[in-house]
């Protein structure tokens, strides 16, 4: 009876870590989880800037063109960047607050977290370039990690 209550002790002990580390990781889980979809395929990948980047669905020669693109080696941090510096985007007159909400949800697929989304705000006020916050995205851990990540399913 003794072993069978020290068996029950250790399996709630192992789901208690279990969920801990759930709840610890679901934001990297969510973003990884989120890329991963883009990822899947240039189609998706293009699909989830538009949604993510643009706010809208693809039309259907922006669409085929940037699938094309992307077919014939441009990299995926290039076709990102020219959405965001876009006729369309632009035309959005997007706050630096609003731009770097969109760099959260267009780089790494997900929404910013307030320390983050104030840092970055307060960069872009402060006179830091939005080139230069966008290629510190790319440079951060957390789009390294969703890459390796995404490289690891294809």
């Amino acid at each position: 009876m003794k072993s069978i209550k020290l068996f029950v002790a250790c399996v709630l002990s192992l789901v208690l870590v279990f969920i801990i580390m759930l709840i610890i990781g679901s934001k990297e889980a969510y973003a990884v989880t989120q890329y991963a979809q883009r990822c899947a395929s240039n189609q998706d990948f293009v699909t989830s800037l538009y949604n993510s980047i643009l706010k809208r669905s693809p039309d259907s020669e922006g669409y085929r063109n940037w699938v094309d693109f992307l077919s014939k080696g441009a990299n995926r941090e290039d076709v990102i960047s020219k959405f965001f510096e876009s006729q369309e985007y632009q035309g959005f007159g997007r706050s630096n607050r609003d731009y770097a909400r969109d760099l959260y949800n267009g780089i790494l697929g997900r929404d910013p977290d307030s320390g983050g989304h104030d840092y970055w705000t307060h960069a872009l006020d402060t006179g830091m370039s939005k080139a230069e916050v966008m290629r510190r995205f790319f440079e951060s851990p957390e789009y390294k990690g969703i890459i390796e990540q995404c490289n690891k399913l294809r």
